[in-house]
């Protein structure tokens, strides 16, 4: 069964187009292709309230999962190096 992605801010209801704007209507949230460019993208928008949603056809389906707890991973790091790999 096909679902979409999508990033929600549960505080005001509102979903992300993927053009820095956001939307009531979920017909006009931007999908994207995986979850891991959702949670990138959720990661730059930086709010505590975001969530992605797995959006299906029967919204008795759908997920709301919060990513305000979610971290970028941490890059290796060669002992005495200041910089990240």
């Amino acid at each position: 069964m096909a679902f979409r992605r999508l990033l929600k801010d549960v505080a005001n209801g509102l979903y992300y187009d993927g053009k820095g704007g956001w939307t009531p209507k979920v017909s006009d949230a931007f999908a994207y292709e995986d979850t891991q460019e959702a949670v990138k993208a959720a990661l730059k928008l930086d709010r505590q309230s975001i969530h992605l949603v797995l959006k299906f056809p029967d919204q008795r389906l759908d997920v709301s999962y919060p990513l305000a707890q979610v971290e970028a991973p941490k890059l290796p790091r060669l002992p005495g190096a200041d910089t990240p790999l």
